[in-house]
């Protein structure tokens, strides 16, 4: 389960693997609707930054599979990977950078 280094004190980020958030305006794992900021990791991954109605930074593996890194950042636009290969994202809207650990 990835955790959020919160480098903006005072808010969290819920983070989940498998999110299952599915309403009117949300797709499903997987499908971009508005993919604004790509990385590559070191294994391969690609991580996805979508600033669709869903807000998530995803993360397609090497295997095919895709995973839903987290989903309650204000509209992701930038993913870059660390040596640690730790996921930083920004959110244009809440003007913050985070540090999404554990992702794999």
């Amino acid at each position: 389960r990835p955790s959020a280094l919160e480098l903006d004190p005072g808010f969290s980020c819920a983070t989940s693997m498998s999110s299952k958030k599915i309403s009117r305006f949300s797709s499903p794992r997987g499908q971009l609707i508005r993919p604004h900021g790509v990385a590559v990791a070191d294994d391969g991954s690609i991580i996805v930054a979508d600033i669709g109605p869903d807000n998530r930074v995803q993360a397609i593996l090497p295997s095919g599979e895709c995973k839903t890194v987290c989903t309650e950042l204000q509209r992701p636009c930038g993913v870059a990977v660390d040596k640690d290969c730790d996921i930083l994202a920004s959110e244009f809207n809440a003007h913050r950078v985070w540090a999404l650990q554990g992702w794999r």
